[in-house]
């Protein structure tokens, strides 16, 4: 698995946990991502057993920025609640992934949005970069 996935897999862990609660929908969810990207369960399990060993990777491109943060979003809605810990730490992957402080609340709530609605990554894709 390249350096930018495993970093991503986990910041997503770090989302889960950002509430004190991982539950089961947020498991699936994880696991779902990771199939949807061609990971193995064991590749991901290794990453949580393992955090030490996976480096911070800063995604190189706009569609790999928003591709990382919706599945985020996804991972924060999937519960059907919305803990502010959760969002603040959206916030942060925000301003990791060089986001104008200004605009980081308009594109939380777009990610938001997409997710309770089930957009695909794809479309998301599109339309942010079409509107970029």
């Amino acid at each position: 698995m390249n350096p930018s996935l495993k970093a991503h897999f986990l910041n997503l862990y770090s989302i889960a946990l950002s509430d004190t609660q991982f539950d089961e929908k947020e498991i699936a969810l994880l696991y779902r991502i990771g199939e949807e990207k061609g990971i193995p369960k064991e590749d991901i399990d290794l990453i949580f057993l393992n955090p030490s060993s996976v480096k911070f990777h800063y995604p190189d491109s706009l569609a790999e920025k928003i591709d990382y943060l919706y599945d985020y979003a996804k991972l924060i809605v999937v519960d059907s609640i919305i803990h502010d810990e959760e969002i603040r730490t959206l916030e942060k992957f925000c301003q990791k992934f060089d986001f104008e402080v200004e605009n980081i609340p308009t594109i939380i709530d777009l990610l938001i949005e997409a997710a309770k609605t089930n957009t695909s990554n794809v479309d998301l894709i599109k339309f942010v970069t079409a509107n970029n």
